[in-house]
């Protein structure tokens, strides 16, 4: 079921655990570049953690973890289409 793994990927990552989610939308990101530039999608299921319980923690291909709000992201080395993806969703809280 894509609860149960978003629920796995959300402890396996992060090391915060949930036992109810509700899904949101899936996103889908076209990662082509100028270098490569034939289609390259990636898709993103999306998914809202009802009880995340637990401290955030880096996994071993993350330098670090942050709580930011939806403004302070744009500080950071992440892409338009996730800001615009993020923006979008925290509208709708």
């Amino acid at each position: 079921m894509p609860q149960e793994a978003a629920i796995r990927e959300l402890r396996e990552e992060t090391g915060i655990t949930a036992t109810e989610v509700t899904y949101l939308t899936t996103v889908t990101f076209d990662y082509s570049t100028p270098e490569f530039p034939a289609p390259k999608p990636f898709r993103l299921a999306v998914f809202l953690a009802l009880d995340p319980m637990g401290e955030a923690i880096a996994a071993d291909d993350a330098a670090a973890v942050h709580w930011l709000r939806v403004e302070e992201m744009a500080k950071f080395d992440v892409t338009e289409s996730v800001l615009d993806v993020v923006r979008e969703l925290a509208a709708g809280f």
